[in-house]
């Protein structure tokens, strides 16, 4: 008889997972039959698993108990409805050939939820209009392809989860996921990340190391902010993509690597090829698949849904539960610009679920950096301009501090500087 549970609350609320015919392991692990990303779960946290024509859950000692119906168990068998609590997330098991759960009060309702869930589930990302929908075309057709995928978009749009995406259901998912920053790589020492060195190469070089695309063996490699590459190193990079072989530095043997290359960018390569900052042969190695994330001004019907997921991320982590945003505080948030895309967003939440003093969050909690409206009719100023005028306004309410700055617009540092330079802002 199949069985499945259904994930009322916590992170991953509103996924069903069919169980199978043997053992199935619930936990944050990789490696698990029923994947939950509840922080307060062991990687592998309970297993349910068939036996004498029933279904029975064993906890396999993690640190937080195993409760069923608000009791900790150590192995208690299974009956239709039981609750099982997991840290955040409370989990329904139910048997039959199919789930029966309380059906949402409206079919667009319950349309709206089997996307955010199929999504969540299979991406680790929520997308409901057209823009983030064709994301998930594109990932379901590349994914399953060992071809290399780039993917471009402004800072903060989860270009890494993209990645983790394309990694996780392809066949390389049992293999590592090796993501690598090229902007926070020192210009000398990119070599040495990307491709190992020998000992001795150089001061310093006290033992044979083994680069990322070696340790990426048998799976992917996130090279994450490309277009900050020296030229020198993409000349380098291009000739390991075309040969599948590294050559250590200071080494002279080539190993062969068998790698995924995922790539990541906020920056125009086009631009940058015709002005001579990017190779052309290297960009045409890189997009056999080219993927582009919407910037979140560009799906405002995700907003309420992605301050949702980020307030079962927080909620808990005060003395208090915060479980809800008020209508009000909702609206506030859709009426944002959202410079900082996602991360800015994340950011906005955590700090509301901080300064919230009950379950809800008005809209006094909901603190936003300030930015220029959207014209009428829903156009946005031109994107370089409003997000010059964005950095300029960050970096004075900061007093030139620019990590305080980079915070602000929920951006990694790197990105916040290659910007400051781009906009000629860098002495302001």
């Amino acid at each position: 008889m199949p069985a499945h549970l259904f994930i009322r609350t916590g992170p991953n609320s509103g996924e069903i997972h069919t169980l199978p015919d043997g053992p199935a392991v619930v936990g944050r692990g990789m490696d698990c039959r029923v994947r939950i990303r509840d922080e307060h779960a062991s990687r592998r946290h309970f297993r349910i698993e068939p036996r004498g024509g029933g279904f029975w859950l064993k906890d396999l000692g993690s640190k937080n108990p195993t409760a069923v119906n608000g009791v900790p168990v150590a192995e208690k068998e299974l009956r239709w409805g039981d609750e099982i609590r997991v840290g955040l997330t409370r989990l329904v098991f139910l048997s039959g050939s199919e789930p029966e759960l309380v059906p949402l009060a409206d079919s667009q309702e319950s349309r709206r939820t089997k996307t955010v869930t199929a999504a969540r589930g299979r991406y680790d990302m929520i997308g409901l209009g057209p823009a983030m929908q064709q994301v998930f075309v594109v990932i379901e057709k590349a994914a399953p392809l060992d071809v290399t995928v780039l993917v471009t978009g402004e800072s903060g749009t989860g270009k890494e989860l993209v990645a983790k995406a394309v990694h996780q259901n392809s066949p390389r998912a049992s293999g590592p996921l090796v993501a690598v920053n090229c902007a926070a790589i020192p210009r000398d020492l990119v070599e040495s990340e990307l491709f190992g060195h020998e000992k001795g190469a150089f001061t310093g070089a006290h033992a044979r190391r083994q680069g990322q695309f070696e340790l990426a063996g048998g799976g992917t490699l996130f090279l994450d902010e490309i277009g900050e590459l020296p030229a020198e190193s993409q000349a380098k990079l291009l000739r390991v993509l075309e040969e599948r072989r590294v050559t250590r530095l200071g080494g002279s043997q080539a190993i062969a690597v068998d790698v995924r290359i995922v790539a990541a960018t906020n920056r125009d390569l086009g631009a940058e090829t015709a002005a001579g900052r990017f190779r052309q042969d290297l960009l045409f190695r890189l997009e056999v698949v080219s993927l582009r994330m919407p910037a979140l001004r560009e799906r405002p019907e995700d907003i309420p849904e992605l301050a949702r997921f980020f307030l079962e991320r927080y909620g808990g982590k005060t003395n208090h539960r915060v479980e809800r945003f008020s209508p009000e505080a909702l609206k506030k948030l859709a009426g944002h610009a959202w410079p900082g895309n996602g991360r800015e967003l994340k950011n906005v939440v955590e700090r509301a679920v901080i300064m919230s003093s009950g379950p809800t969050i008005g809209p006094a909690e909901v603190q936003l950096a300030a930015t220029a409206p959207a014209p009428a009719g829903g156009a946005v100023a031109p994107l370089a301009e409003l997000e010059r005028r964005e950095i300029a306004k960050a970096m004075a309410a900061s007093g030139g501090n620019k990590k305080r700055a980079a915070e602000m617009l929920g951006i990694p540092r790197a990105s916040l500087y290659n910007k400051l330079r781009e906009y000629g802002l860098e002495g302001k």
